[in-house]
Order: structure tokens, then sequence, then C-alpha cells
């Protein structure tokens, strides 16, 4: 069985003979297919976060023993009894294959969860797989003299992609359905018969008959309702940008038809270039099409005299109606305010929270809305200090010393791993005796002006944390003001998936869309530009660019300055002061 974090792997009767000298232990090596070098064996953690390459996933375990047909496992013992090493080995044997029966003779590869705290920080763990990610495996047989022999890599396994049905689970659920629609249509072909009969008749119909002729009428009704329905959920899924708020009337949503411009992916190629076209014009003008905000939708609250101070900026707002909201203190007005928006996710409704990057007065709402929310993912794709100004005040501990925010909320830096590109921090967050660990992913390599000159690493980052996301978990996101980077990456995360499930792309309907949800997200032309690159990457599947090949730079520096492409608003507006 296949999920999209594990591989349940049968174990095979028997592994390796001992004639030639005991087996001390058999491992498990792991790897993505395309990187099956052997001779560069490392662990799960540098394997998943900084290169690909084989991994052992534990220490291993003793070799069954190898019962032949007929003979039972105390006649073999016993056979042996004249050598007390063999026989100790046995018995060392027969306990792994009494394990082994109660496991059903199985191995689960990805089992372990807890592969990013300090104890695994250079051991081995067998960590979760990456999902819809092909990967191979083999055993590794080792003898009490360190001599090793390797098997075969098995054939490629592909994990499911993460939130969908397993293929097992895919093939109950089609077999249900098929059998639901069997019995329907044989109960529709019944009663149509016996409607003909009477009407050939003409007769009058029995109490029963009537039942079943309204039961067709109302089947009917329904299979056409549903029908209409299922036409009606594909033209928004496939258009990419539909409004879930119910204060949006679908007088609103046929005003915004003009967000509406899907492009073939065997076109989009030419597409971009047409864009590109004197000197970006059609980047230009159509990036000045989207809705910077939609006007329908209050932001009132944000605007509180108790509120307003706590906004970094005072003109990037959340809506009143998907704004993240806190368990209100007694006696604190604005005490369930904080500047931070659910916004939906490629599959699942509120998946991730953007939100501005904490003010020294706004840490411990920021914990708090950790906590509340039960997030384990918080994404920064800013630094502290950028530019020799203040971007997000440093809300986790410098060194391992438990950090109380909020009087009752402790926080306490577990391990921290920096790599080229990111640097990843285990958290773990207390209050009242209950505790998690929340895995903190700072991107570091975002230039102080304009975007990433390649789409590789931020590629790889939205994946990182994707795979690592939990289910049914709010994964939060923040820069500085919670718009620009932010709108970037969450983008990114929704065309990685979008992509590999359908023939189009509509950057701008998913732009749209997320403004719809938080005012600004992608708040620039060179931003709306390189999601245009980072998918050209995504369709070659490179992801591997050396620069934003289509970018006019000449146009674009006819802009006021080079500020304006800043990931946030920081020099565009003025800093609320607290």
């Amino acid at each position: 069985m296949v999920t999209s974090r594990s591989i349940i792997v049968h174990m095979p009767a028997c592994f390796y003979s001992d004639d030639n000298g005991p087996i001390s232990s058999i491992q498990i090596i792991v790897s993505e297919s395309g990187v099956m070098d052997s001779r560069n064996i490392t662990n799960w953690k540098i394997a998943f976060f900084s290169r690909p390459a084989p991994y052992l996933t534990d220490n291993g375990f003793p070799n069954p023993l190898c019962v032949r047909d007929g003979e039972s496992r105390d006649t073999h013992t016993q056979t042996s009894r004249h050598n007390n090493s063999q026989i100790r080995h046995r018995i060392v044997r027969d306990r792994v294959l009494d394990r082994r029966d109660h496991q059903e003779d199985h191995y689960v590869i990805g089992e372990e969860g807890n592969c990013l705290t300090e104890e695994y920080s250079n051991t081995l763990c067998n960590g979760p797989l990456k999902p819809n990610t092909v990967y191979v495996f083999k055993f590794r047989a080792t003898n009490i003299q360190g001599q090793y022999t390797d098997s075969d890599y098995s054939e490629h396994i592909r994990t499911a992609v993460n939130g969908l049905l397993t293929r097992d689970e895919q093939i109950i659920l089609g077999v249900l359905l098929s059998f639901f629609l069997a019995v329907l249509l044989i109960i529709i072909i019944y009663a149509s018969v016996r409607i003909r009969q009477r009407q050939k008749e003409g007769g009058t119909y029995s109490p029963r008959e009537a039942e079943i002729i309204e039961t067709k009428f109302k089947l009917d009704q329904m299979i056409a309702v549903a029908d209409l329905e299922l036409k009606e959920e594909k033209l928004h899924r496939y258009s990419s940008f539909f409004f879930r708020r119910k204060e949006i009337f679908v007088i609103q949503l046929l005003s915004y038809r003009k967000s509406l411009k899907p492009v073939n992916k065997k076109s989009f190629l030419q597409h971009v270039e047409d864009l590109c076209a004197n000197e970006n014009a059609k980047f230009q003008e159509e990036f000045a099409e989207l809705p910077k905000l939609l006007h329908d939708l209050a932001t009132s609250d944000a605007d509180l005299p108790w509120n307003r101070s706590t906004n970094r900026f005072t003109n990037i707002k959340p809506y009143n109606n998907n704004r993240v909201k806190l368990l209100s203190e007694p006696g604190l007005p604005g005490s369930d305010y904080i500047n931070a928006s659910f916004i939906s996710g490629y599959l699942c409704p509120s998946e991730f929270i953007a939100t501005q990057g904490p003010l020294p007065g706004t840490v411990a709402d920021f914990w708090r809305m950790i906590w509340e929310t039960r997030t384990q993912t918080i994404a920064m794709l800013t630094q502290c200090y950028e530019k020799g100004r203040i971007r997000c005040h440093q809300y986790w501990p410098e060194d391992n010393k438990p950090v109380t925010v909020f009087g009752d909320i402790i926080i306490t830096k577990l391990t921290e791993d920096v790599y080229p590109d990111w640097t990843i921090r285990a958290l773990k967050v207390e209050r009242h005796g209950d505790f998690m660990v929340v895995h903190h992913f700072n991107y570091t390599s975002w230039p102080e002006h304009g975007v990433p000159e390649s789409s590789t690493t931020l590629i790889q980052f939205v994946r990182a944390i994707r795979a690592n996301r939990h289910e049914n978990t709010t994964i939060v996101v923040h820069c500085s003001a919670g718009v620009g980077r932010t709108g970037v990456f969450i983008a990114l995360d929704h065309l990685i998936q979008h992509v590999s499930d359908h023939d189009f792309v509509d950057i701008y309907g998913l732009v749209a869309e997320l403004r719809s949800e938080r005012m600004c997200m992608v708040q620039n032309l060179a931003q709306y530009m390189f999601l245009h690159q980072s998918t050209l990457d995504l369709l070659n599947s490179k992801g591997n660019s050396q620069s934003i090949w289509f970018v006019n730079y000449s146009a674009l520096e006819k802009m006021d300055s080079l500020d304006a492409m800043e990931g946030d608003v920081e020099l565009e507006w003025e800093e609320t002061t607290m």
C-alpha cells in the first residue's frame, strides 16, 4: 500500500542465507528515482531537505529465520543444537519472526514523524516521504565482520498526491459507485417499463406503482440538479477564480469575469513571449487590470482605535469576513484581533494563514494564533533586518533557553539547521502542560531588491514545506506586510499542484482570487512576472533557470525606483509606530 507519506513493504519469506556466516542485520535503503548512487548514502534529514540521495531508514533488524516447507521452527532449531552460537542466533531470529508475524510481515517506509527533533539531527531516522514522488528501495545485509551485500533496487513506486485518495481507496470507491449506479439504472429501467405498460393499457396505478413513479421523478430531478452543480463546480475550478465567501453575490462574480484568462499549457511559452513584447507592455497592462482590493469587502475591524496600532502598515488590512479571530480576553477590547487572513489552498479552504511579520507589541498575539489554530508549520519569507531596517521582529529564542510570551506560552528552540538558501528550526510551544513542535522554515535568499534570479530554490522551498505539512493543519506564511512575497509563495504552491492536474494555467485569475481573500497579494509587477517564469520552469520540469529571461529590466527601470520591485510595501507606505 502506498500513501502520500509512506510505502508499506511486504517482506519476503526468506532474506539471505547464513551458509557463509551469520548475518547481523538487514537494513533498507530508500532513494528518489534518478539518484540511486549507493556510494553517497546519507540519512533522511539531508536527503529530504538538502540534496536528494539514497539514505538508510534505521539501524536494521536481524535476519529472519528461513523455514522451509514442511519443516517446523522447533525441528529446525533442534538440528543445530550442537552449535551454541547457532542456537543463540536462531533464538534471536525466532523472536524476530514472532514480531514479524504480529506485524503481518511488513515494513513501513516513512512511518516516523519526529525526525526533525534534536535527537535525530545526525542519526538515522525513518522519516516521511515526499508526496507525488517516485521512489525505489533495496535491502542491505551485513555480516558480523561488517561486510555487506545489497539487493537490486525495487520497481519505481510513486507516492500519492497529498490530500487525495490512495490507489486502494480509489478502487474501493470506484467499485461502490459502479454498484450504486448499476442498481439505480435497473430501478429507472424497471419503472420506465411499468409506466409504458400502464399507458398502453390505459389503466390506473396501484399505490405502490404510484410511489415508484413519484420516486423516479424525484431521482430524475436530483440527477439533473447534481449534474448542473457538477458542471458549475468544474467551471469554477477550471476558471481558477471564484469567491468562496457567502457575502459576495453572483452579480459581483459576473462583474469580475474579466479576471478569467486561462491559457493552454502548450501555448504558455508563446503567451509569455507576447506579454514581454514591446518592453513588457502587455505584462504591465495585465497587471494594472488586477483589482488591488475588493471595495465590497469591509475592513472596518482593522480600523478600530484599539486595533489600528497593531497593523504594521496602515494600508494593509485583513477583510472582516475571513480575518483570523483570536479568543477574546475579558475586559480587553481588540484582544481577538491580529492582522492575519485565512487563505484557500489548492484543494483545501483555509489551508494558509497570510499574516504580517510580528511587531514587538504583537509577538504574543502571533504565538496565540499559532497555539489556537494548532499550526505546526511556519513559512517566513523575509529576514529580520533588510537594507538596514527592521522587517520583522524576531519572535523565536536566539538560544535554547525557554522564552515566555503572553504569560503562559513558553517557546523553546530545539534545533536549528542552516542551509544555503533557508534555515529550519524546530520550536517547542508549551501551554498549561500541553505542548507541540512547530517547524519554522525561514527562506533567506530573497534579494533586497526585486525577486530571486532563479525559481529553483523557491520551488524547492515550497515543496519542502508542502511535504512537511501535517494532514489537516494550517500553514502560517508571512513576510513583512504579508502580501507580496507571501502572495508569491501561496500562488507558487497552488501552481505546482495545478500544472500536474490540468491542461491550462491561469496566473491572472489565481492572483485575482488571492486578492479576494487578502488585499494586494502578489504586490508588484516583478513578482507577477516571476510567477510566469516559475510556471515555465515547472512546465519544462526544470525549475533551474538562471535568470528571469523574459523580464526587460530596462523597462522596469522606468518605474520610479527599484524600491517599487520590493517583495513587500515597506517603502511605499508609512509604517505604523507602536
